[in-house]
Order: structure tokens, then sequence, then C-alpha cells
């Protein structure tokens, strides 16, 4: 008899600790519940806006790059400038040594 007393008591007390967890949960899920739809939102917002910024960087990008692309070209035009030059002062340079060695 004793023995059963016991197990009686256990059992009551899994029982009476099963309800308080549950009871919890519920609680818990119900406090958390709008923080949870909060994060929700808020995680669409961010979202929306991390693109919104990542689509202003690739277009930034694309303007960056045809700028350097007209950057190189109109180096690559000066280059053909410097090198017209060096080739009439290096024609005088050689006229001048010419005249030079005839004296």
């Amino acid at each position: 008899m004793v023995v059963t007393g016991i197990l009686a008591g256990v059992a009551f007390v899994f029982s009476v600790m099963s309800w308080l967890n549950e009871s919890t949960q519920d609680k818990i899920d119900k406090a958390t519940g709008p923080l949870a739809s909060g994060i929700t939102e808020m995680d669409r917002r961010l979202t929306g806006r991390l693109d919104a910024v990542d689509a202003r960087i690739d277009r930034l990008e694309v303007r960056v790059e045809k700028e350097f692309e007209n950057v190189n070209a109109k180096l690559g035009s000066v280059n053909a400038k410097v090198d017209n030059v060096n080739a009439k002062v290096e024609n005088i340079n050689a006229k001048l040594d010419l005249v030079l060695k005839r004296r």
C-alpha cells in the first residue's frame, strides 16, 4: 500500500509538471507571437531595403565601368599624340645631329 501511495504521488507530480509545462508554453507562445510577427515584418523591410541598395550599387558599378572605359579611350588618344610628338622630336634630333656633323 505504501508503494502504491508513493507511485500515485509520483504520478500526480508528473501530471502537474506536464500541465505546468503545457500552460507555460502556451503563455510563452501568446507573449512571443507578436514579437515573432514583428521580427518577420522587420526582416521583410530590411530585405527590401537591402535589395534596393544592391540594385543601386549595380547601377553605380555600370556607370563607373563606363567612365573607366571612356578614360581609357582618352588615355589611348593622349598616348597616340605623345608618340607622334616623340617621333617628331626624334626626327628633329636626327636632323640636328646631321647639321652638327657637317660643321
